[in-house]
């Protein structure tokens, strides 16, 4: 008998540290919208950021021009190419209306470029700093 593998429950600052990492090479990539992955809310929810761009290069080394998703939830940030939706996935059903957490999300975030993934503060802080923008006008996203 197979022994049993127990999954991982906690986001530990090493697994922060390879995300942001990972999320380096999104760098400049430009916000295209904003999902309400589930939960809904601002302190138990999952959002996914849709990204286009950045500096991941291809195969062949030209830069890419694909699409990515960047899942925030509460246990975890990481990047992925594919995500469904919950309405697409319910079916065709009728749209689930996104959380007004996530239309504030949307409305300073969409078309701003991500410039800066960091984690502030000690190392033992499970923090992420996601900065949108530059200037006066940088919204940041803190994760934790």
């Amino acid at each position: 008998m197979a022994p049993s593998v127990k999954k991982k429950s906690r986001f530990e600052t090493l697994d922060l540290s390879a995300s942001l990492r990972e999320l380096q090479l999104l760098l400049g990539s430009k916000v295209v919208n904003i999902y309400d992955a589930g939960g809904g809310s601002a302190q138990g929810g999952s959002f996914v950021f849709k990204l286009a761009g950045g500096s991941a290069p291809q195969a062949d080394g030209a830069p890419s021009m694909s699409k990515h998703h960047l899942l925030v939830d509460p246990t975890r940030i990481h990047v992925t190419a594919h995500f469904a939706t919950a309405s697409s996935s319910a079916g065709g059903g009728a749209a689930v209306p996104p959380s007004g957490f996530c239309m504030k999300l949307r409305k300073h975030l969409r078309g701003a470029r991500l410039t800066a993934a960091s984690a502030p503060g000690a190392r033992a802080d499970r923090v992420a700093c996601l900065r949108f923008g530059s200037g006066d006008g940088a919204c940041h996203v803190l994760c934790e």
